[in-house]
């Protein structure tokens, strides 16, 4: 029996367990590679393509050492996409939710600014404040009811709790990986 024979199920499980690895590295190739463009795709459709890409290496890398031919082709295919996608699906979700959201931004700003002063949360004129300030405001309002900042008499918030706080630094430190900051978006 050669080595691909004896191994196969154990090989086909690691190549597929290294899909978030691989889906990264493609993703900081092509982020890097998007910033060279005169106009430049989203972040988002540079992450799809990076698992496009990766889906497509992957397949040929299970080809190369006999794991999708034979008689279980078709299911060993069908598995392979399924777990592939799943975790394609996974690491898409979590980079857009590092990319896009407010309460991450917000906090990593507070922190490195070492307090932030401005919107107040309990506004009486709500009405008279811009919808954009209103979602400001509300997350800020949300923040301060988990613990994770607090609001100083002098209206500025500054850090109090870890957990959010350790979210918004390691979603920064991962874009910084792939070669996009989120505070910048480039």
């Amino acid at each position: 029996m050669t080595f691909t024979a004896t191994y196969a199920p154990a090989l086909h499980l690691v190549i597929l367990a290294c899909a978030p690895v691989v889906i990264a590295l493609h993703h900081s190739a092509l982020a890097r590679l998007n910033r060279l463009l005169s106009k430049p795709y989203s972040n988002q459709s540079v992450c799809l393509l990076s698992i496009l890409v990766s889906s497509v290496a992957e397949t040929v890398l299970l080809l190369l050492f006999g794991l999708l031919g034979g008689p279980s082709f078709f299911p060993a295919l069908l598995y392979s996409a399924t777990l592939y996608l799943a975790l394609g699906y996974t690491y898409f979700h979590l980079f857009n939710m590092s990319e896009t959201a407010r309460r991450i931004r917000l906090l990593y700003e507070i922190e490195r600014s070492g307090g932030v002063s401005g919107l107040t949360v309990n506004s009486n004129a709500a009405s008279d404040i811009p919808a954009a300030d209103k979602s400001v405001t509300t997350r800020l309002a949300r923040l301060e009811a988990l613990g994770q900042i607090n609001r100083l008499k002098s209206g500025a918030y500054v850090t109090s709790g870890v957990t959010l706080l350790f979210g918004a630094r390691t979603a920064r430190l991962w874009g910084l990986l792939i070669g996009i900051d989120i505070l910048t978006g480039r």
